[in-house]
């Protein structure tokens, strides 16, 4: 059952910890993360998850544990991190690609949100200005999005200019208080 997954999981997170805060200190190991790929998966363990769970769990040991932490700490703990990631992206190369994509995917999304939330989505702007279905619409976007990076710039969308700006003003609020990093700004 779902248990007995999480139990694995727990036990072989674990009984790795001691091994992780060591691991990384020095380089990115990658035949460390395969190593640890290889134990997850004799386990019976989803890799992937294990492997999400790793820099958690490096943190927590490293700057969580039992030691008063220091500057020099910090720094250890956050280059072991990084080594990890590093030493990930050497042996794991479609995996750190899928997060990528996954990163972006959660991006985009987040600025849907944003752009149909401030109505300066496509289809509210082509709604609003009438614009016909055709090559037309790439320029008006185009537009649009340099109003989104500076409202205040030349723009002509006729009688409905002040509204596509007072959109473009709340999207590049709205991005900028919910912290939506995105490179339509």
């Amino acid at each position: 059952g779902a248990g007995s997954a999480y139990g694995k999981l727990l036990r072989e997170l674990i009984s790795s910890h001691i091994d992780l805060m060591y691991a990384f200190k020095a380089k990115p190991d990658e035949i460390r993360v395969k190593a640890l790929a290889a134990i997850a998966g004799r386990a019976g363990v989803a890799v992937d998850v294990f492997l999400d769970l790793i820099p958690a769990c490096m943190f927590i040991d490293m700057l969580l544990g039992s030691r008063p932490v220091s500057q020099e700490h910090i720094r250890e703990t956050v280059l072991a991190i990084k080594n990890f990631f590093a030493a990930e992206r050497l042996a794991l190369a479609g995996r750190a690609q899928e997060r990528e994509l996954a990163a972006r995917r959660v991006q985009r999304a987040a600025e849907d949100v944003v752009l149909k939330e401030a109505k300066f989505d496509a289809d509210s702007i082509f709604s609003l200005l009438g614009t016909p279905v055709g090559p037309i619409r790439g320029q008006v976007m185009g537009s649009a999005f340099l109003l989104l990076k500076n409202p205040d710039a030349p723009a002509d969308f006729a009688e409905k200019t002040e509204e596509i700006r007072a959109r473009a003003r709340r999207a590049r609020s709205l991005f900028i208080e919910r912290g939506v990093k995105t490179d339509k700004l």
